[in-house]
Protein backbone atom coordinates (compact mmCIF):
# COMPACT_ATOMS: atom_id res chain seq x y z
CA UNK A 1 0.00 0.00 0.00
CA UNK A 2 3.11 2.38 0.90
CA UNK A 3 4.29 1.78 -1.76
CA UNK A 4 1.37 2.23 -4.60
CA UNK A 5 1.18 5.67 -2.68
CA UNK A 6 4.67 6.34 -3.25
CA UNK A 7 4.21 5.53 -7.00
CA UNK A 8 1.32 7.70 -7.30
CA UNK A 9 2.89 10.33 -5.76
CA UNK A 10 6.27 10.30 -7.79
CA UNK A 11 4.06 9.99 -11.21
CA UNK A 12 2.28 13.13 -10.37
CA UNK A 13 5.05 14.78 -9.26
CA UNK A 14 6.74 13.61 -13.16
CA UNK A 15 3.38 14.48 -15.11
CA UNK A 16 2.36 17.82 -13.30
CA UNK A 17 5.93 19.32 -14.97
CA UNK A 18 5.28 16.99 -18.19
CA UNK A 19 4.10 20.46 -20.21
CA UNK A 20 6.45 22.46 -18.65
CA UNK A 21 9.71 20.06 -19.74
CA UNK A 22 7.60 19.95 -22.97
CA UNK A 23 8.82 23.83 -23.53
CA UNK A 24 5.18 25.28 -22.59
CA UNK A 25 6.08 28.23 -20.13
CA UNK A 26 3.48 29.33 -17.89
CA UNK A 27 3.35 33.44 -17.64
CA UNK A 28 4.18 34.51 -13.97
CA UNK A 29 0.45 35.90 -12.46
CA UNK A 30 0.90 40.00 -12.06
CA UNK A 31 0.98 41.88 -9.22
CA UNK A 32 -2.33 43.34 -8.25
CA UNK A 33 -2.18 46.45 -6.43
CA UNK A 34 -4.53 47.67 -3.36
CA UNK A 35 -7.27 48.89 -5.04
CA UNK A 36 -8.17 51.35 -2.13
CA UNK A 37 -4.59 52.81 -1.77
CA UNK A 38 -3.63 52.57 -5.44
CA UNK A 39 -3.16 55.24 -8.09
CA UNK A 40 -4.53 55.81 -11.31
CA UNK A 41 -1.58 54.92 -12.81
CA UNK A 42 -0.81 51.35 -10.87
CA UNK A 43 -4.17 50.65 -11.63
CA UNK A 44 -3.95 50.97 -15.80
CA UNK A 45 -0.27 48.97 -14.83
CA UNK A 46 -1.96 46.59 -13.36
CA UNK A 47 -4.43 46.57 -15.95
CA UNK A 48 -1.79 45.70 -18.47
CA UNK A 49 -0.15 43.37 -16.77
CA UNK A 50 -3.67 41.12 -16.62
CA UNK A 51 -3.91 41.40 -20.50
CA UNK A 52 -0.70 40.49 -21.19
CA UNK A 53 -1.05 37.81 -18.41
CA UNK A 54 -3.97 36.90 -19.98
CA UNK A 55 -2.66 36.55 -23.82
CA UNK A 56 0.44 34.42 -22.45
CA UNK A 57 -2.01 32.22 -20.81
CA UNK A 58 -3.54 32.18 -24.26
CA UNK A 59 -0.12 31.03 -25.75
CA UNK A 60 0.25 28.39 -23.25
CA UNK A 61 -3.09 26.55 -23.67
CA UNK A 62 -2.50 26.54 -27.02
CA UNK A 63 1.19 24.96 -26.29
CA UNK A 64 -0.21 22.31 -23.96
CA UNK A 65 -3.24 21.80 -26.57
CA UNK A 66 -0.41 20.94 -29.53
CA UNK A 67 1.36 18.96 -26.80
CA UNK A 68 -2.05 16.70 -26.25
CA UNK A 69 -2.37 16.44 -29.91
CA UNK A 70 0.95 14.83 -30.45
CA UNK A 71 0.66 12.45 -27.74
CA UNK A 72 -2.87 11.25 -29.48
CA UNK A 73 -0.67 8.50 -31.78
CA UNK A 74 0.71 7.30 -28.23
CA UNK A 75 -2.11 6.97 -26.72
CA UNK A 76 -4.30 5.16 -29.47
CA UNK A 77 -1.36 2.70 -29.60
CA UNK A 78 -1.97 2.11 -25.89
CA UNK A 79 1.04 3.81 -24.65
CA UNK A 80 0.48 4.04 -21.05
CA UNK A 81 3.14 6.93 -20.51
CA UNK A 82 1.23 8.94 -23.17
CA UNK A 83 -1.43 8.37 -21.14
CA UNK A 84 -0.05 9.70 -17.92
CA UNK A 85 1.71 12.65 -20.30
CA UNK A 86 -1.78 13.57 -21.53
CA UNK A 87 -4.04 13.53 -17.78
CA UNK A 88 -0.99 15.85 -16.56
CA UNK A 89 -1.27 18.24 -19.27
CA UNK A 90 -4.97 18.29 -19.22
CA UNK A 91 -4.54 19.08 -15.50
CA UNK A 92 -2.24 21.39 -16.28
CA UNK A 93 -4.44 22.78 -18.78
CA UNK A 94 -7.16 23.23 -16.60
CA UNK A 95 -5.42 24.84 -13.82
CA UNK A 96 -4.26 27.23 -15.50
CA UNK A 97 -7.76 28.29 -16.72
CA UNK A 98 -8.60 28.30 -12.81
CA UNK A 99 -5.47 30.61 -11.95
CA UNK A 100 -6.47 32.94 -14.76
CA UNK A 101 -10.30 33.31 -13.39
CA UNK A 102 -8.47 33.60 -10.01
CA UNK A 103 -6.21 36.71 -11.67
CA UNK A 104 -9.20 38.20 -13.09
CA UNK A 105 -11.10 38.18 -9.79
CA UNK A 106 -8.63 39.54 -7.88
CA UNK A 107 -8.25 42.74 -10.53
CA UNK A 108 -11.99 42.73 -10.40
CA UNK A 109 -12.00 43.20 -6.46
CA UNK A 110 -8.98 45.95 -7.00
CA UNK A 111 -11.29 48.10 -9.30
CA UNK A 112 -14.63 47.68 -7.02
CA UNK A 113 -12.15 48.89 -4.52
CA UNK A 114 -10.46 51.84 -6.31
CA UNK A 115 -13.90 52.78 -7.53
CA UNK A 116 -15.08 53.22 -3.84
CA UNK A 117 -11.88 54.79 -2.53
CA UNK A 118 -12.30 57.08 -5.75
CA UNK A 119 -15.74 57.65 -6.39
CA UNK A 120 -15.11 61.32 -8.43
CA UNK A 121 -13.16 59.42 -11.04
Amino acid sequence: MLRAIFISAALSLVASNMAIAHSCVEPAKPAIPNGSSASMDEMVEAQTAVNAYQSGMATYRACIEAYMDDLIPALREGDKEAGVRHLASNRNFNDSVAQEEEVAAEFNTAIKAYKAANPSE
